[in-house]
């Protein structure tokens, strides 16, 4: 999961670096569909790395991408903590499977009967 957020913030960052080259100084409505955005409204705060949630009628300057927020890089540290957690029990377990299939597997069928006799004869 850290890795799927982390690669949707490096493709936040890509589109601020293109919206800065192709439209520089250009805003864009704070509210879609009702919803107010958080992002950056203006060059001062892009530059300070604070997002606001902006009022109705306040354009957005740039994307928030959430790059300096100390809550956002927590919590990708608490899910990369949780993963690696995952995978050391994940890892664990996959190593007590054999002895488990072992001691919980049943004996192997006996067959009764002798098996039959080959004989091999020479060709004349």
């Amino acid at each position: 999961k850290a890795e799927k957020a982390l690669a949707a913030q490096r493709a936040c960052q890509q589109m601020q670096d293109i919206a800065r080259t192709i439209a520089p100084k250009t805003s864009f409505p704070g509210k879609v569909h009702d919803v107010k955005l958080r992002c950056i409204k203006d060059s001062a705060e892009a530059a300070a790395s604070k997002a606001k949630v902006v009022a109705e009628a306040e354009p957005c300057a740039q994307l928030n991408c959430y790059v300096f927020d100390p809550g956002w890089k927590k919590g990708i540290e608490d899910l990369q903590a949780a993963g690696d957690k995952c995978e050391v029990q994940v890892q664990s377990a996959a190593m007590e499977m054999p002895k488990f299939e072992k001691e919980t597997s049943p004996p192997p069928a006996v067959n009764e009967e002798a098996p039959p006799e080959v004989s091999i004869k020479a060709a004349d």
